[in-house]
């Protein structure tokens, strides 16, 4: 029987695979990611004040302020560079590339949160890094009078951005994760998650102070039918990793990559909703980085 635990990430993985869909279809009519950034916490932060208020430990703020801003920081830098990277490239390459946050987490649990490393999550690592490769070579570098052809230089030169954002997404990510470890470990999911809407939406209308004349017209012209619905289903799998993590005796490292397997939803659906290229390969590769992830999870 899975455990709690495991039934919350893959609920997660699920709703996140939904929110990485309608992302895509709206971001490619010319969705702010601004907009859906602001609008899902703004969402979050008028539900919890409605619906748990008495459940918030206000006096947290006090000793876990620094946490909740640097996580906070991570979680909206991550979501503002992955939505950026959703509508300017394809759903099936974006989505799985981001498997490869268990090879930082990993190394970066360890550091922080003193987790173990297994030799078989090693083994999974290799066979995902192998799959995002190839992956690589199906999207940017397919030749067909040389279909063999690799470039593997390209990954480091021909497409510079692509190759440092996807990297400090992965790196921003898994300082979230982490940071949710910690906090959890004094606070509840509804306490962590109400004071990271406060300072990422502080952070947001700082940002854009002219706005801030017309609050109520602001409101309005962000929380659009759209950009409700792809922040429902991110709330929804945001609360369901953090009820994983505050579960007990439970690893960040093995929790965030079987919420990774939302790749397989997003590659295979997202790919036939929009027609992309190379489907079939983009979920061979995607089928060996779930593969990896079995590796690492077990």
């Amino acid at each position: 029987m899975l455990q709690l635990w495991v039934i919350f990430a893959l609920m997660s993985a699920i709703f996140f695979a939904i929110k990485d869909i309608s992302a895509k279809k709206w971001l490619s009519k010319d969705t702010n990611s601004n907009q859906l950034l602001v609008g899902e916490y703004i969402i979050v932060f008028i539900f919890l004040s409605m619906f748990f208020s008495t459940r918030i430990n206000f006096e947290s703020f006090f000793s876990l302020g620094g946490h909740y801003a640097l996580k906070a920081l991570a979680v909206g830098g991550s979501t503002l560079l992955y939505f950026s990277m959703l509508k300017k490239y394809e759903i099936s390459t974006v989505s799985p590339l981001i498997n490869l946050s268990p090879l930082f987490l990993l190394f970066l649990s360890f550091i922080f949160l003193s987790e173990a490393v297994t030799a078989t999550q090693i083994y999974g690592i290799l066979l995902m890094i192998i799959c995002t490769y190839f992956l690589e070579t199906t999207t940017y570098h397919h030749d067909k009078k040389n279909p063999q052809k690799t470039h593997i230089k390209d990954l480091f030169s021909k497409d510079k951005s692509f190759f440092i954002t996807t990297v400090v997404i992965l790196v921003l990510m898994c300082f979230a994760a982490i940071f949710d470890k910690i906090i959890l470990k004094t606070v509840d999911v509804y306490t962590n998650m109400f004071f990271t809407s406060i300072v990422i939406l502080a952070v947001m209308a700082s940002l854009h102070l002219k706005q801030l004349k017309h609050p109520i017209y602001a409101i309005r012209e962000i929380l659009t039918m759209p950009v409700i619905f792809v922040a429902v289903f991110s709330i929804l799998s945001n609360f369901m990793i953090l009820f994983a993590m505050a579960s007990p005796n439970t690893l960040v490292s093995l929790i965030i990559p079987i919420r990774r397997s939302s790749t397989l939803f997003s590659s295979l659906f997202g790919g036939l909703l929009f027609h992309e290229k190379h489907l079939f390969r983009k979920l061979v590769a995607t089928t060996g980085m779930i593969l990896s992830l079995l590796l690492i999870v077990g």
